[in-house]
């Protein structure tokens, strides 16, 4: 069996801007589509479109507050975050709870075709597809018939074990459009990654080879990139630093 955490996060901050008259086809808070005094105060919104703005940004900040708070004290094998902006969206936070805090795969919407995110480098390697429009909404571009990898509309399926997570985007043909295997990670400030073994780098491994060189001459020609380290520091302390750093392919040191 396996266990895992999903994270349904509220990102709609991106379409709630403060200027109630910038982009009236998609604000939230905009003046052209909100009727004069509006409020959702009563079920514990907004008091007005003036408000707006800052109740979606308070969203979003708690929201990750807690997103953070969990993804750093889970312990389950899986940690999966659902949200409705697309891949792409505040890039340099998901890159930080995957690689801090072991964050596996992010579900995303709003854009209406269906695909895996095209930069997931962009992420730190975080897995990220984008759902579309599903069967009803009107799709992003016109369908064209005759392509049997049209991804206009369709759905994904996941298939969940333990050591992955095996995704098909299966359009609406039901042809395999694409897949992808994820495999979870543990991120470097989590529970996972307390609880995760070590493993000192391997002789001729890329690791060795570049905490060797930090070591011997890298602290001496660029002592700023090493901080807290010197030439007499212990080897596992240079590979704590590169594994910390997500390069070279270092494990967490022992």
């Amino acid at each position: 069996g396996f266990t895992a955490e999903i994270f349904m996060f509220d990102s709609n901050v991106e379409d709630a801007l403060k200027d109630t008259a910038a982009t009236p086809e998609h604000n939230i808070c905009g003046a052209l589509h909100n009727p004069p005094g509006a409020s959702c105060a009563k079920v514990g919104g907004p008091g007005s479109i003036h408000e707006c703005h800052d109740w979606f940004q308070k969203l979003w900040d708690d929201g990750a507050a807690f997103i953070t708070k969990k993804l750093k004290e889970s312990s389950a094998d899986w940690q999966i975050m659902v949200t409705h902006f697309p891949c792409g969206h505040q890039a340099s936070f998901y890159r930080d709870l995957h690689l801090k805090y072991g964050l596996d795969l992010l579900v995303t919407g709003h854009v209406h075709f269906q695909m895996f995110y095209w930069s997931p480098e962009k992420l730190g390697g975080l897995s990220c597809f984008i759902t579309g429009g599903g069967g009803g909404i009107t799709s992003e571009n016109n369908v064209d018939l005759s392509n049997d990898k049209d991804h206009q509309y369709g759905f994904f399926d996941l298939t969940i074990s333990k050591d992955k997570i095996s995704i098909e985007n299966i359009n609406w043909k039901g042809n395999i459009v694409a897949t992808e295997i994820v495999e979870p990670y543990d991120g470097t400030d989590s529970k996972k990654a307390e609880l995760a073994p070590c493993k000192a780098a391997e002789p001729g491994s890329k690791c060795y080879k570049t905490i060797t060189w930090a070591q011997k001459d890298g602290i001496h020609s660029n002592p700023t990139w090493f901080p807290g380290l010197t030439s007499a520091s212990p080897l596992s302390k240079f590979q704590e630093k590169f594994w910390r750093d997500h390069k070279d392919g270092c494990p967490k040191p022992c």
